[in-house]
């Protein structure tokens, strides 16, 4: 249809199951079962088929309305990549091959953007040769444009894709935003000429046409999606209101006797068609469009030539410069309108009674930034207990055993109360040591966290190995296709924040290396002693000498009392910490933050119903749930003077004791070997909770690891659909250019513009823009096809650039662990290796492979 109006094309989709998909994962990731959902789910589905390959229909309207809102709420129970690959083609250009992302907030673009689109393709189809016509016409772009407008500010910021998003962005959006507000004031202007109105009221009119039209072509000129015949007839759109302004001024100037101004009105306006006409781009345009520019410079002609003769021959006033005359002053009828349908989503769904809507889906699914923040808030909890008070329990005991270390105690002590035999005391280290498992149980637990390491440390090479093979890949893409013609930011260029986790990750896995090898070397020194004093009774006695003839003074058992009363007192502390400690450890076992979390979530969604949760917005409720452990750490504080003190009677008593006993070197031998099992005891329980907090940070670092790998694997698969919808495009171009003549065919052009051809002179010209525009409706979804723009030629791939040693560079692959990254068929330069450094200040160098704790 020859229309001289556009509407935007539906976005073509492929489908998808919604159903099965997030079944699936809500199977995987909650704690719900799916199948009490599962005709919910079948209604999205169902939702979703009918926005699918739709026909241009006025009930189509509520059929996108309703999948829209579902899918504002969707995203409220869902994170945004649910593995649900949604598959768009362009608007502009059904053939290419279609922009993939798994990503909700995608999907909830496509479809407001489709609706924008129908309401575009409904004002094209309305006939435009009547009143009512013209105003329905005029709604519909206008919801258009509102539509366009809230996708581009409400809805796109959201998707957050580091991928290219097609007819997405944010200048196209514009662009479409004020060529729907350029066709819906162009509707009251018709409208006003075809009452015969002023005419200074319908230049005005005209002139925010030409306005709209040029805000339109701005943001056409900055980006390339939206296509050149588009592009051309905005910019002939722009050239012709602007003509049509002046003309109806013109004729304000002479009913008010300005006949100077009329002529050079006119002569402006007859200028600015001439430019329009002979512009390079006007065989784009469609004919209709041509037509009515033609119609009107005919006009122009007619009339500036009679009002030229008139004022030489009569009123002989002077013509003024075009430059001096004043700007036309612009009046808007129009603006960008959504509806509430659109904007109120959410609340008007939970309200369950709107007749359009309905009522919310999954309503009883708990949202998933719930679990993400019933997540954060075990792991902010673990935090408190075992780093912020767990730890600094054990530190306090550390000190005490430390302390007595150094005392000698109570080895000195235990050598004089049980000359011959063993200690109670030791004993019962003895029995403690069997009953966790002793030597073997350590050397188990050692070889867990060795298989946790590395299997961390898979990981993180996995996700390397991704984002190397991809920045290969593509730098071998650019160096076949050329730099002019492989446009797509390099790989290093995007994935910045990638390789910050990765260097973050890297030094965290040396460290944790390194800090393994220390408790291993530390096990390896005490493993003896450990096995001795957690075997066999009978051995245990072999190794400790015994005192046959003791001689003690009274003066010595008394101050001998006085120590053992204090390391009762101390042995009565540590108790207690372990106590305490076991009591934390209890609480948050048991601890059950679900209900709490989903009051909170209520709450924080009645504030703003039109808000997504997220985990950030639970931070005051962990800061206050997180008090009831400020007990416990008040109790640190306690225990740590309770410790002070009692150290001080140790210290005292201790003195006197080593002062007033008598001892010969059998005693001094038995009282070594004492100490030197209770040092072993020690080692043994620190060691075991090193391995033990070893293997809960490589369980949590592995959780961690899985996500940056899966984001590397994310961010890889974006990368190489976008490459094949890049190479799909280049090498169709390619084959285009190849296969056609470089001769533009001839129907294409417009004809040459010839006085012969204008329409006769009449007295209707005053009539100008009552039947110019709308003669005949549109078919909706019908394009005007022009011929394709012939491709250039492919340059030479540029030379590789020489890299700055140390730092990664797309152009040089990535090199990890001494081996190269995959090559794909096409093979790039080689290029020199680069030195491996170790990494300095948490950097991350991805060609030095993996060799953590060298």
């Amino acid at each position: 249809m020859n229309s001289n109006i556009v509407s935007v094309p539906l976005k073509r989709t492929l489908p998808v199951s919604l159903a099965s998909s997030l079944q699936s994962f809500v199977y995987d990731k909650y704690d719900q079962h799916p199948e009490q959902f599962r005709d919910d789910f079948k209604e999205l589905d169902v939702l979703r088929s009918r926005c699918v390959g739709v026909s241009v229909r006025v009930e189509c309207i509520q059929d996108f309305q309703r999948y829209y809102a579902q899918l504002c709420w969707l995203t409220r129970k869902f994170p945004i990549d649910t593995g649900i690959e949604f598959a768009y083609h362009s608007s502009f250009d059904q053939d290419a091959a279609p922009v993939t992302h798994d990503n909700l907030q995608y999907e909830r673009a496509c479809t407001l953007f489709n609706l924008a689109a129908l309401y575009s393709l409904l004002g094209s189809s309305e006939n435009r040769t009547s009143g009512d016509g013209l105003k329905r016409a005029c709604s519909y772009f206008q919801s258009a444009a509102g539509t366009f407008k809230h996708l581009r500010d409400e809805v796109v910021p959201h998707i957050r894709i580091n991928g290219s998003l097609g007819d997405l962005d944010g200048t196209t959006l514009t662009a479409l935003e004020q060529l729907m507000l350029a066709q819906a004031q162009e509707c009251f202007w018709q409208k006003a000429a075809m009452d015969r109105l002023k005419d200074g009221l319908i230049a005005k009119l005209a002139a925010q046409v030409s306005d709209f039209y040029e805000k339109a072509e701005e943001s056409v000129d900055t980006y390339g999606s939206i296509p050149q015949e588009w592009s051309a007839h905005i910019s002939t759109k722009r050239l012709h209101f602007a003509a049509a302004a002046q003309y109806r001024r013109a004729c304000e100037a002479l009913s008010q006797s300005a006949y100077g101004e009329e002529v050079a009105r006119l002569k402006s306006a007859l200028a600015t068609t001439k430019t329009a006409l002979e512009n390079s781009r006007i065989r784009l345009v469609r004919p209709s469009v041509v037509d009515d520019l033609r119609s009107l410079q005919g006009i122009l002609r007619k009339n500036a030539e009679r009002a030229e003769k008139d004022n030489d021959m009569i009123y002989l006033q002077v013509v003024p410069n075009t430059a001096s005359l004043a700007p036309i002053a612009k009046t808007c009828m129009v603006k960008s309108m959504v509806s509430k349908e659109v904007d109120q989503a959410v609340p008007l769904l939970l309200r369950g009674d709107d007749p359009v809507l309905g009522h919310p889906l999954l309503k009883k699914l708990v949202p998933f930034a719930v679990h993400q923040a019933a997540d954060i808030y075990a792991e902010r909890r673990d935090h408190v207990i075992y780093k912020e008070i767990v730890s600094e329990f054990e530190k306090i005991t550390a000190k005490g055993n430390a302390a007595l270390q150094e005392f000698g105690l109570p080895g000195s002590l235990e050598a004089q109360e049980t000359p011959m035999g063993l200690p109670p005391s030791l004993l019962a280290r003895a029995e403690e040591i069997k009953a966790g498992g002793g030597v073997a149980r350590i050397k188990e637990m050692i070889a867990d966290v060795q298989k946790l390491a590395k299997n961390n440390a898979a990981a993180f090479e996995e996700a390397h190995t991704t984002i190397a093979a991809e920045a290969s890949e593509d730098e071998q893409l650019r160096v076949k296709y050329g730099t002019a013609h492989w446009t797509r930011p390099a790989s290093a260029s995007i994935a910045g924040h990638l390789f910050e986790q990765g260097g973050q990750y890297y030094s965290i896995l040396e460290t944790a290396t390194k800090s393994d090898e220390v408790i291993r070397k530390k096990f390896a020194d005490w493993e003896e002693l450990i096995s001795i004093l957690g075997g066999d009774s009978t051995e245990l006695q072999e190794f400790i000498p015994n005192v046959l003839t003791q001689r003690t003074s009274a003066k010595s058992e008394l101050a001998a009392k006085k120590v053992r009363d204090n390391l009762n007192e101390l042995a009565r502390l540590e108790r207690r910490r372990r106590e305490r400690i076991e009591d934390l450890k209890h609480r948050a076992k048991i601890e059950d933050v679900s209900r709490a979390i989903l009051a909170e979530a209520t709450r924080l969604e009645s504030e703003d119903p039109n808000a997504r949760l997220e985990p950030a917005q639970f931070e005051d409720f962990f800061e206050r749930r997180l008090r009831r452990y400020d007990d416990s750490r008040a109790q640190i504080q306690e225990d740590e003077l309770e410790l002070e003190n009692v150290l001080k009677h140790v210290r005292t008593a201790n003195a006197d004791f080593l002062q007033s006993k008598q001892s010969d070197a059998t005693t001094q031998e038995r009282e070594h070997v004492l100490q030197q099992f209770e040092t072993a005891y020690l080692k043994w329980r620190e060691i075991g909770i090193n391995v033990e907090e070893g293997r809960k940070f490589y369980n949590d670092l592995a959780k961690a690891l899985s996500r940056f790998r899966d984001e590397c694997k994310a961010f890889v698969y974006e990368r190489r659909s976008q490459a094949r919808e890049l190479e799909s495009e280049l090498s169709a171009s390619s084959a285009l250019s190849a296969s056609r003549d470089f001769e533009v065919p001839e129907e294409a052009y417009a004809e040459e513009i010839d006085p012969a051809t204008l329409p006769p002179e009449d007295d209707e010209d005053e009539d100008y823009g009552e039947q110019s525009f709308g003669e005949e409706p549109m078919v909706a979804g019908q394009t005007y096809q022009v011929p394709l723009n012939d491709a250039g030629r492919t340059p030479s791939p540029e030379p590789v650039t020489d890299v700055t040693p140390g730092q990664w560079h797309p152009e040089q692959g990535i090199r990890f662990g001494g081996s190269r990254a995959p090559s794909g068929p096409a093979q790039a330069a080689p290029v020199p290796e680069i030195k491996v450094t170790k990494p300095k200040g948490g950097v991350w160098n991805p060609s030095a492979g993996i060799a953590f704790g060298k």
